[in-house]
């Protein structure tokens, strides 16, 4: 009895060994899984940086940093869904005043969205005014719907245009910009879209130029913080996930001075904001340069004209008193008085109606 008393014991305490061990190493295990986790969001959510500065006055780029690497667009994607909303207005296919439903699949959009409920509706003009200031999700999926009946054939159409406009390196999977894997873009594609915003709809571009709107008695501000005379800055939109960093394309014209800035991959709305204004203020002193320079080879140029003149001036007077001296020395001294009223002059062409 006692050595089977024994044995039981030692199976029994083996027992709750095995239980303690496989709890230890199952906490263990979890521990691990959430730091490799934690890791990979980390190094997941590091967002690359990349912009551009394009000279708008003559098309030229005149900075540029890994601005044709692909890139998450995040909110910017709605310039895109702007475009199309823009384009239908100017084909008289939609007015400023018709009324957009929401849908349930709107409503169920992840902020930042206007909080519409299912079966509400808002005017084209609102929809707008909420995509470019609140960047609201629920809006752009109740647009895409509406133009095409569903998000998916919406952001096929948003691809196709991007296509059309030299995008080559854009896909659109959605109208929001809400993060998907295969949605990318690039900083040249923002600023080629920038640019044909401000180019194709002047009447409708002026909305990016709003710092809040008015919508349910509420005042719903701009999240592009860069909009001012100071800078400059007349819109156009800003975006961020945590997959793409804090992105913006901006849009200068300031006296004879006109520039779109794309910064894409930043850690923070502020680097990003300084990083724009940074990339500002250096077009705007080469610009000034150049400027200065071209004053200054304009300069030169026409006090070398004005020497050139004085040049011919003085050969021409040369000219002219070694002609008196030849005549003055064949002729008898007594009619040397007369050499002052010589003159050169040209002789016109005979006509048919003159006689000599």
């Amino acid at each position: 009895m006692r050595k089977k008393y024994f044995l039981e014991n030692d199976i029994n305490y083996g027992y709750i060994l095995l239980q303690k061990s496989t709890r230890i190493l199952l906490k263990i295990s979890l521990l691990v899984s959430i730091i490799i986790a934690g890791t990979t969001t980390k190094l997941h959510a590091k967002a690359s940086y990349s912009s551009i500065v394009i000279d708008v006055q003559n098309n030229k780029t005149v900075y540029g940093f890994e601005q044709h690497k692909k890139r998450y667009p995040a909110s910017l994607t709605k310039m895109m869904t702007l475009y199309i909303i823009f384009e239908h207005l100017q084909s008289k296919k939609i007015q400023l005043d018709t009324k957009v439903i929401v849908s349930q699949k709107a409503v169920m959009q992840s902020p930042s969205k206007l909080y519409l409920k299912e079966n509400a509706y808002f005017t084209v003009e609102q929809g707008i005014l909420a995509l470019i200031t609140r960047s609201a999700n629920d809006v752009s999926v109740a647009f895409g719907e509406f133009i095409s009946g569903s998000e998916k054939k919406f952001a096929n159409l948003m691809s196709i245009k991007a296509k059309s406009l030299g995008m080559n390196k854009t896909v659109y999977k959605n109208s929001s910009g809400l993060h998907n894997n295969k949605q990318v873009t690039t900083a040249h594609d923002q600023a080629i879209l920038g640019i044909q915003l401000r180019k194709q709809f002047p009447q409708y571009y002026k909305y990016f130029s709003l710092t809040q709107f008015r919508y349910r008695n509420k005042i719903i501000l701009n999240h592009n913080k860069l909009i001012n005379k100071k800078t400059g800055i007349d819109g156009i939109k800003t975006g961020y996930t945590q997959e793409s960093g804090f992105n913006i394309v901006a849009s200068l014209r300031s006296n004879d001075k006109s520039a779109i800035v794309v910064v894409m991959g930043m850690p923070t709305s502020q680097t990003r904001d300084q990083k724009t204004l940074d990339l500002i203020s250096s077009f705007i002193n080469k610009k000034r340069k150049r400027a200065n320079k071209n004053f200054k080879n304009n300069s030169q140029s026409r006090h070398s004209h004005n020497k050139m003149l004085q040049l011919k001036h003085f050969i021409l007077e040369r000219k002219k008193a070694e002609t008196h001296k030849k005549i003055s020395s064949n002729l008898p001294k007594k009619h040397n008085n007369l050499i002052p009223q010589i003159r050169l002059m040209s002789i016109p062409k005979p006509t048919k109606d003159t006689t000599i």
